[in-house]
C-alpha cells in the first residue's frame, strides 16, 4: 500500500499524492467497516502519519531517496541498477499513529489490517515487478464483502498511481473483466473514472468486460466510461434487456435481431458511428490456449 516510485511525467516523488491515496483508502474502509466518514482530526493524523513513516526511511521528493545504494550486491546478485529500500508497510504506519500520532481510536480500527489477521494480507513489501507482461489479479475466491471491497480499493489504487506513473513506450492494457462488481462502490467507481481519463495520457488502454451491461448503466461514472469508449463490443444480449441496451447505443433496428440470436463467436461492434456485425474464428493456437 504504501510502495511508491518517481513519477517520470514529473521527476520527483509525488508524497501528496500517495497522501491523498492513503486517505482514500481508509475513507473507504471506515465507511465500509464502521459506517461514517473520516473525522476532520483523523484526515490530519492520517497526513502526518504517511509523511512520518516516509520519513523514517529517509524518503523525500528527491527521486534519488528511494535508493538505499546505486548498484552492487543485492539479495545475493550483482546489479549495476539502482537498489531500491524497502517500503513502509501498514504496521509502521499503525505503529506511527498509535505511538507517535496517539490516536488510539484510529490506531484501533487500522489494526484489523495488520499482518496475522484476516484482513492483513496488504501488510508487507511489495514484490509486483510493474514491467512484467502480464499482471493478473484474480479475486474470484474472495468471497468475504469487506475483504473483497478492501482488495479492490488496494488494486485499483496500484494500477491507477504507480502502474500507470512509470513511463513504458510499449502499449499497456488494463483489463477489467466483471466491471460491474468495482462500480458498486463509490471510492473504486472514483478510481476508475480517474484511470479512464488518464489512460490515453499515459498510453494505456482500458478495457472493460461485463456480462451485466444493465447494472454498469445504473452507475454515472461507469456510464461516463463507457460514453468515452472508442470500441464498444456487443455480444449476444437477453431478450429483456435488448431495448434497453438498443436505446442507449443507438443501434439500428437491425442489430435487434443479430444481437437475440447471436452464436459463438458472433457480435456486433460500434467504433465512430460505424456499427458492424461479424464472426470471429479462432486459430488452432488459440483453440488450444484458451479451451479449456
Amino acid at each position: 500500500m504504501f510502495d511508491i516510485d518517481v513519477d517520470e511525467d514529473i521527476g520527483f516523488i509525488d508524497i501528496d499524492s500517495k497522501i491523498t491515496e492513503i486517505r482514500a483508502i481508509f475513507n473507504g474502509i471506515i465507511n465500509k467497516y464502521e459506517n461514517r466518514t473520516l473525522k476532520p482530526g483523523e484526515i490530519a493524523d492520517i497526513e502526518k502519519a504517511v509523511r512520518e513513516v516516509y520519513r523514517e526511511k529517509g524518503i523525500t521528493k528527491d527521486k534519488e531517496s528511494i535508493y538505499e545504494k546505486q548498484g552492487g550486491k543485492h539479495e545475493g546478485v550483482m546489479t549495476l541498477a539502482n537498489v531500491k529500500k524497502k517500503m513502509p508497510t501498514l504496521t509502521d504506519f499503525h505503529r506511527v499513529v498509535r505511538d507517535k500520532i496517539q490516536n488510539s481510536e484510529l490506531a484501533s480500527t487500522i489494526s484489523n489490517f495488520l499482518r496475522g489477521n484476516t484482513l492483513g494480507i496488504f501488510d508487507c513489501q511489495s514484490t509486483l515487478k510493474i514491467n512484467d507482461q502480464i499482471i493478473c489479479f484474480d479475486i474470484s475466491e474472495v468471497k468475504d464483502e469487506i475483504m473483497r471491497y478492501y482488495v479492490c480499493l488496494v488494486l485499483t489504487t496500484w494500477i491507477t498511481n504507480k502502474y500507470m506513473a512509470t513511463k513504458e513506450r510499449n502499449k499497456r492494457y488494463v483489463v477489467v473483466d466483471e466491471a460491474w462488481n468495482l462500480f458498486k462502490n463509490q471510492e473504486t467507481s472514483d478510481f476508475l473514472e480517474n484511470l479512464a481519463r488518464r489512460a490515453r495520457k499515459k498510453k494505456v488502454a482500458m478495457i472493460l468486460a461485463t456480462q451485466n451491461l444493465a447494472e454498469l448503466r445504473q452507475n454515472r461514472q461507469a456510464e461516463s466510461i463507457i460514453n468515452c469508449c472508442d470500441t464498444i463490443i456487443l455480444l449476444k444480449q437477453a431478450v429483456g434487456s435488448i431495448d434497453e441496451i438498443m436505446k442507449f447505443f443507438k443501434l439500428p433496428s437491425g442489430v435487434k435481431e443479430i444481437l437475440t440470436k447471436a452464436r459463438a463467436g458472433e457480435c456486433v461492434i460500434v467504433r465512430a458511428g460505424d456499427v458492424r456485425a461479424i464472426k470471429i474464428d479462432m486459430t488452432k493456437y488459440e483453440s488450444e490456449f484458451i479451451t479449456t
